[in-house]
């Protein structure tokens, strides 16, 4: 039994047949203008994907930003150097105070002088980053205690990531 053809399927295929036959009529053998034209638009496309590589790299400073943990930054930048108050020694020996604290397991002490060493040196990442780790040892008296440190670490922490100088230090961040 044989299934008679509508219209759309005569339309379809002889829109098939014209589109065979433009192809074969088309295919040629380039000239020397065409084997220019298509060089040209090589280059042309590769100089496009070149340029769309570097694009994103100018536009944005590190692969990872959001503004309400920007904000946050700020505000948590601005309260460490309040709580720091006026500063006395120097890096090197709140440096040295903060590792006599950590091997005591005193973390609310090395935390403080952590705080200090922000407040003099705000652009050094690692010290951001072993301020966010540190507020992790510390128990929280309570939920609302623990709410506050979690916010708290994770914003020294994206601090650490957005001043970190290579790949690696925001890796560790």
């Amino acid at each position: 039994m044989l299934i008679p053809l509508t219209a759309e399927w005569r339309a379809a295929r002889e829109r098939k047949r014209k589109a065979i036959a433009f192809l074969a009529a088309v295919r040629q053998e380039p000239d020397e203008a065409d084997v220019r034209w298509l060089a040209g638009a090589a280059a042309g496309l590769a100089a496009a994907l070149l340029a769309c590589a570097f694009i994103p790299a100018l536009a944005a400073d590190k692969a990872f930003d959001n503004k309400e943990l920007g904000d946050a930054a700020i505000k948590l930048e601005a309260q460490i150097k309040s709580e720091a108050g006026p500063v006395a020694k120097s890096g090197a020996s709140l440096r040295t105070d903060a590792d006599a604290a950590f091997k005591r397991n005193d973390f609310r002490t090395g935390l403080q002088i952590l705080g200090q060493i922000a407040a003099t040196s705000p652009t050094d990442s690692a010290n951001w980053l072993r301020l966010a780790r540190t507020i992790f040892q510390i128990r929280p008296a309570n939920s609302s205690e623990q709410t506050f440190l979690l916010e708290r670490a994770s914003t020294a922490a994206y601090i650490a990531y957005q001043r970190a100088a290579n790949a690696g230090d925001e890796a560790d961040a």
